[in-house]
């Protein structure tokens, strides 16, 4: 299944070949490698009839594109540095995995944007904290508490309802 090229995701090719600069192998069943030794415009281009290819441009750009399915296996570990800003788009369904502890560190702001449903789920200790920490809902809200219910204020404390309000403590039988 060869790329169609108006695929606006597909970056643009370097191509710019002058006569005589480019050495081109091409096998019978379409498999090619470029070798484009064009002023300016070097690259280094390895081709599958499928449509996945790897260019490599004069400026050091790397391209690599893939039509099928992407496995990379490592049995050791993996260092990932990216000097500039970082883009991940993922079409589909999408899981990260960590078999052991992971720690993420943001040195600015950070959001988080659900466009359905969202779970935060701790099987040990959950802990959130801020200097100032908002928590609204549009609809209902529920807080459930199956333990102690603690609450510390060490300012005012104000607790306004447009409706009923209703507070309720089990009876204690002194008999």
């Amino acid at each position: 299944m060869a790329i169609q090229r108006d695929d606006e995701r597909l970056p643009e090719t370097t191509f710019n070949a002058k006569y005589s600069k480019v050495n081109v192998t091409e096998s019978p069943g379409g498999h090619r490698i470029t070798m484009d030794d064009t002023d300016g415009a070097k690259r280094y281009r390895v081709e599958h009839p499928s449509g996945t290819y790897t260019e490599i441009s004069d400026d050091g750009k790397s391209v690599e594109v893939c039509v099928g399915n992407k496995q990379n296996y490592l049995k050791g570990g993996l260092t990932l540095t990216i000097q500039e800003n970082g883009d991940i788009k993922i079409g589909g369904h999408a899981r990260l995995s960590v078999g052991a502890g992971a720690h993420v560190e943001i040195g600015g702001d950070a959001s988080i944007a659900v466009g359905g449903d969202a779970l935060v789920h701790a099987h040990g200790n959950l802990k959130m904290a801020g200097e100032d920490v908002y928590i609204g809902a549009r609809g209902n809200m529920d807080l459930n508490c199956s333990g102690n219910f603690n609450l510390l204020v060490g300012g005012s404390t104000n607790i306004a309802s447009d409706g009923n309000m209703t507070q309720t403590a089990p009876r204690i039988d002194l008999n």
